[in-house]
């Protein structure tokens, strides 16, 4: 599945669209019945995950792929509000365009231009992710893994804030921006359950936690981490 086929099953396309499936040679699938075909030549592994037991194209080549049909305005609404659900990080879309780019690839000036607007900004959400490490840094307790991308018997899960390797450790920063609407906190509770019954442990901090309550984030980290003793 991909196009915008892709971006509904991302929760980043609000309407009902008919599927639009992706093949890379001529097949069964070929027949109008099944939805949209559209046979590609570019389709790379890295550029598709398993969601929800389907074969799906990456958000960051959902962007791709949108940049060739759509208005360079909506193709940067799905393209902020992927990074925003964390879905993507800008270096991932700008890998896939190396990944596709050729001669008559459509798509490519929109996207160069979406990306250039976007390298060097730093968003609310990333705001709040200095924010935590600025407290991880004041306390002295140890750095974590950032934008680290887990998986489970299922297929892909997410791309985390924070990943722990030694512990086990997810730690999520929720800013307030995207993560109250009901959907929203819904979508945070799928993953964080499919996360749990892999094996990691979670933690999640709102916003006010960050900004402040910073003593309080740094000892609960300091539970969640425990020093090891030296052999």
């Amino acid at each position: 599945m991909g196009q915008v086929s892709g971006a509904r099953l991302w929760e980043l396309w609000p309407r009902l669209v008919p599927d639009h499936v992706l093949v890379t040679r001529r097949s069964a699938f070929d027949r109008p019945t099944l939805g949209v075909v559209h046979r590609v030549r570019d389709l790379l592994p890295s550029h598709v995950v398993v969601l929800d037991g389907l074969r799906v194209t990456t958000p960051a080549r959902v962007i791709m792929d949108l940049a060739a049909i759509l208005p360079r305005s909506q193709v940067a609404r799905v393209l902020d509000r992927a990074w925003g659900k964390r879905l993507l990080a800008i270096g991932d879309v700008a890998s896939v365009l190396h990944d596709v780019r050729g001669k008559g690839r459509r798509g490519v000036r929109t996207v160069e231009a979406l990306l250039a607007e976007r390298v060097g900004h730093v968003s609310a959400e990333t705001a709040l992710e200095l924010a935590f490490e600025d407290i991880l840094l004041a306390n002295s307790l140890p750095p974590m893994r950032r934008q680290v991308q887990l998986s489970d018997v299922e297929g892909w899960v997410g791309r985390v804030d924070y990943f722990d390797d030694d512990h086990g450790l997810v730690v999520f920063v929720d800013g307030d921006a995207w993560h109250r609407a009901l959907t929203d906190t819904r979508s945070d509770a799928a993953q964080q359950h499919r996360l749990v019954a892999a094996g990691y442990r979670v933690a999640r901090f709102s916003e006010g936690e960050i900004r402040f309550r910073q003593r309080c984030v740094a000892s609960r980290m300091r539970d969640l981490r425990p020093a090891r003793l030296a052999a």
